[in-house]
């Protein structure tokens, strides 16, 4: 009995993750993957504001509830000499690179409070 009822059971649909490419850049952007989804929020890690530029690949997931939303930037380059523990965050030509070994390399202007403190102040 059991059996039969699982043999016509409907099927369900489980959530799906694609990897697409942004077509609308922002904070509701869009990215296409088979078929364009749009207004899709952008998730990350608490603290984290992050917003995918167009023609970027961006890892997204359909939830159980059968909104899409972007969890992250796909196939990104990782800097030569990054080790395991390292973490980088990139932004266009600024970069923060916090090593493991407790070392922390700047890339860009550094302003505090709006003043130019270190790097290119032109």
């Amino acid at each position: 009995m059991w059996l039969s009822q699982q043999a016509v059971r409907p099927a369900q649909s489980d959530p799906a993750g694609e990897i697409g490419v942004v077509t609308i850049a922002g904070a509701r952007s869009a990215a296409q993957s088979g078929n364009e989804r749009r207004n899709l929020s952008c998730l990350g890690p608490g603290g984290v504001v992050w917003l995918p530029e167009r023609d970027s690949a961006v890892a997204t997931l359909t939830c159980a509830g059968g909104e899409t939303v972007i969890l992250g930037a796909a196939d990104q380059p990782v800097p030569a000499g990054m080790e395991p523990g390292d973490l980088y965050l990139r932004a266009g030509a600024a970069s923060v690179w916090l090593h493991r070994d407790g070392r922390i390399e700047l890339q860009g202007t550094v302003t505090v409070n709006g003043q130019p403190l270190l790097g290119d102040t032109e």
